[in-house]
């Protein structure tokens, strides 16, 4: 076996039996989450970027797409008999209905890819092999479920008197408690996972303390002249998810958010 290939799991008696079918539902598996991983690339950029964002194609409209990609590959995995699999398909659609703001779906897809994930063993060689969640989806699978689980808990709370309303009316009218539901005002905000991440990482690692414990020990590089106390963080930080510096636009928009740089947009245009 190919030691750079991660296993698969999938039990020997499908390979044996069906070889072909198996690898062709294999590899259609495969290039499904290879499309999820690029859709959630183009919205990463939007997370960097959310002042930049095209109004005709919103996060959510990716995610849609993932959501679908995401489900075809589930089937896959589930007629593969795969946990290995498994995991990383309710990894996927766990995000892509976190992205569709189904909080309650979210959170029981990232439950079941925790489940269904696998600790990684070894090679005979000794070399690591890989199984279930990718290193980067093992790292940021509890903050998610975490995550999905607290919006879930803040939209129960936020419709709670809409709720309550469409049972009075289901009571009168006899139907059902979803058809009377009004949902006028109340609005459930996009989620930005990997930017609510990043954020927390920010303030956590830029507090007042830590500022202060920075500048003392590169005093000499936070001294060149022109350089703003937003720029001087990138300097000290690097992104966990991409390994690169934080931008001064984007440092900027995590310590002051959308209405500093609607302010700034303004000012531009006049």
């Amino acid at each position: 076996k190919d030691e750079d290939i991660p296993e698969d799991g999938i039990p020997t008696h499908l390979r044996e039996k069906d070889a072909f079918r198996t690898r062709m539902r294999l590899v259609q598996l495969r290039t499904l989450l290879m499309r999820c991983h690029v859709v959630q690339a183009t919205v990463h950029q939007l997370e960097r970027k959310p002042w930049a964002q095209d109004p005709m194609k919103p996060p959510y409209y990716y995610y849609s797409k993932m959501r679908h990609f995401a489900y075809r590959a589930r089937r896959l995995a589930e007629a593969l008999e795969s946990p290995d699999l498994q995991a990383r398909c309710e990894y996927w659609a766990g995000r892509s209905c976190g992205g569709t703001r189904d909080w309650h779906a979210a959170g029981q897809h990232f439950a079941l890819a925790i489940k269904h994930d696998m600790e990684y063993d070894t090679f005979p060689s000794g070399k690591v092999r890989i199984r279930g969640l990718r290193p980067n989806e093992k790292e940021d699978v509890h903050f998610l479920l975490e995550n999905v689980t607290k919006r879930h808990e803040s939209w129960v709370k936020k419709t709670a008197h809409a709720r309550e309303a469409a049972r009075y009316e289901s009571e009168r009218t006899g139907r059902p408690i979803e058809d009377c539901i009004v949902w006028d005002g109340v609005e459930s905000p996009t989620w930005f996972p990997d930017r609510d991440r990043i954020v927390h990482i920010a303030r956590r690692e830029f507090g007042k303390k830590l500022r202060r414990e920075a500048k003392d020990v590169n005093g000499q590089e936070n001294q060149r002249p022109g350089m703003s106390e937003e720029h001087k963080g990138t300097k000290i930080y690097k992104v966990e998810l991409t390994s690169r510096e934080l931008s001064e636009e984007e440092w900027r928009y995590i310590r002051r958010g959308d209405k500093q740089t609607q302010k700034r947009e303004d000012r531009m245009k006049k």
